[in-house]
C-alpha cells in the first residue's frame, strides 16, 4: 500500500522489455495507460508510473485489465 503518495513505480523486468515498450502494449492490448519511468527519471528504464488518482471502481478495472494482460504475455 503507498504511504503519502498516489502512484507506483512496479518493475517490468520479469516481463523482458523495457518501459517503454511494455506501456506501448498494455495501451494497446489492454486500453490501459501507464507512463514509462523513464520521462520522469534518469538512468531508468525498467519500471512504470502508474497513478492511483482516480475512483475505485476505475483502478479496480484498470487493474483487472493488467491483469489479464500479464496472464497473455507470460
Amino acid at each position: 500500500k503507498p504511504e503519502g503518495t498516489f502512484y507506483a513505480f512496479p518493475s517490468v523486468t520479469p516481463f523482458g522489455m523495457n518501459s517503454f515498450e511494455f506501456s506501448e502494449r498494455l495501451l494497446e492490448k489492454a486500453r490501459v495507460g501507464v507512463l514509462p519511468s523513464d520521462v520522469f527519471t534518469y538512468g531508468g528504464n525498467q519500471h512504470l508510473r502508474i497513478s492511483f488518482a482516480n475512483s475505485f471502481e476505475n483502478i479496480e478495472e484498470a487493474l483487472n485489465r493488467m491483469d489479464t494482460f500479464i496472464k497473455l504475455i507470460k
